[in-house]
This record gives structure tokens, C-alpha cells and sequence, in this order.
């Protein structure tokens, strides 16, 4: 799917229902201590306790490739909700070599950078991710829309300052 397809009915959808940003798609892979980082990553609760959950199932837990992967995307969400953005990204990075085909990482990331103002940049990861599909599509969606949002040179600077942060 790309933006060129959706650009017009995306735009549209943004204005018409005001998608939130920085949405960001968690992956539960695993199960144990990898599942309970996967909580942390998706309910926000508790970021720095979610942060030494992560870190301990990656050092200890027995994780194949596909599950680890699983892994460091949902720590850089946690990261990435800490502020840790540089750290984030080299999770999201690392997700993305275990397993080139895990769409949320690259959803992740391109969420990441619409926080730092890389907005261009962000429509080409989350474009990948929701190509290569996600565990929760919506979410990729809204990202998409955010992106393209921010992109766009049909919005007023007003409206741009407003809704695309650090831009």
C-alpha cells in the first residue's frame, strides 16, 4: 500500500476524524517475562518498571530470533515512552535486523521520528511496515495519517504547528 494510493482519502481522513499522534504498535511475541514487556509496552502503565522487564527478558529469557525481535520492539516502545529516543530507535533498528519482516518495527520507529520532527522520513518506515502487515493495523493507520498530516503542504502553518510536534 502506498502513499500515493492513499494520500487523498488519508488527508481526508485526518481532517474529518483528527487522528491522534505518536500511535505506536506493540507486538506480543513470547510469553514470560518477553510477554509482561509486551504489557508494559502496550498499557503505558509503569514505563520504568516495563524498562527492567525488557531488560531482564532479553538478558536471561531464552528467546528464539522471531520472539526476541518481538522484544526489542516492544522495549523501544518503552524507551521511546521514557524519552529515551535515540535509544529507542537502536531497539526498533535491532527488531528490524532479527526479523526484516516485522512490520511493527518499522511502525514503531516511523512513530518515533514523527516525535522528532522526521516526518518524511517516518512515511517511508511506517509505509513498510504496514506493507510488510501488523499485528494491530489500526494503530500503523493512524500513524500513517499522522505522518501524512505532517507532511502535507495543503495544511495552514497554523494547523501544522498545532497538530505535528518538534516540527
Amino acid at each position: 500500500m502506498k502513499v500515493s494510493f492513499l494520500f487523498a482519502g488519508a488527508l481526508l481522513g485526518v481532517v474529518a476524524l483528527g487522528a491522534t499522534a505518536q500511535a505506536q504498535v506493540i507486538v506480543t511475541l513470547g510469553s514470560g517475562r518477553a510477554h509482561d514487556c509486551f504489557v508494559h509496552a502496550k498499557t503505558g502503565d509503569q514505563p520504568r518498571q516495563g524498562l527492567a522487564v525488557c531488560n531482564v527478558a532479553l538478558a536471561y529469557d531464552a528467546l528464539d530470533r522471531k520472539n526476541r525481535a518481538g522484544t526489542y520492539d516492544n522495549r523501544g516502545v518503552v524507551l521511546n515512552m521514557l524519552g529515551r529516543t535515540e535509544e529507542a530507535r537502536a531497539d526498533f533498528n535491532k527488531a528490524i535486523e532479527l526479523d526484516p519482516n516485522l512490520g511493527d518495527a518499522y511502525v514503531n520507529l516511523g512513530a518515533m521520528l514523527i516525535k522528532q520532527g522526521r516526518h518524511e522520513e517516518a512515511l517511508g518506515q511506517i509505509n513498510k511496515g504496514i506493507d510488510l502487515g501488523m499485528a494491530l493495523p489500526k494503530i500503523g493507520m493512524q500513524a500513517l495519517l499522522q505522518a501524512i498530516k505532517c507532511t502535507s503542504a495543503i495544511l495552514k502553518p497554523s494547523s501544522f504547528a498545532r497538530n505535528c510536534p518538534n516540527s
